[in-house]
């Protein structure tokens, strides 16, 4: 079975087989597979962590308050340059991370 056919078996995204789907639910089963948001976040090569600083610093600036922070990402949005106070975002080499974990 392809990688493509097995994902799609285990998360419902495209249609398979009835015999597909139960064969890919036993092998879940089998090997105690449980889904990871980190791993997906990876293998989408995003993790929205940007957004997610993105809304704290406007909360803080919502509230009225003024505070001393410094926030980073690793998502390099474009969106983040547009902060205040600046966000800071790195680039993150999703390929070569996934490749050195094998």
């Amino acid at each position: 079975m392809s990688p493509a056919a097995g994902s799609s078996g285990a998360n419902g995204s495209h249609p398979v087989s009835d015999e597909t789907r139960t064969r890919v639910l036993a092998a879940i089963d089998q090997i105690g597979y449980r889904p990871s948001a980190v791993a997906r976040s990876l293998a989408l090569s995003r993790t929205n962590s940007d957004l997610q600083a993105i809304g704290a610093l406007r909360a803080i600036e919502d509230s009225g308050r003024r505070a001393a922070v410094a926030v980073a990402g690793f998502d390099d949005v474009r969106m983040s340059a547009q902060t205040f106070p600046p966000l800071t975002t790195v680039t993150r080499p999703f390929e070569a991370t996934a490749d050195a974990a094998g």
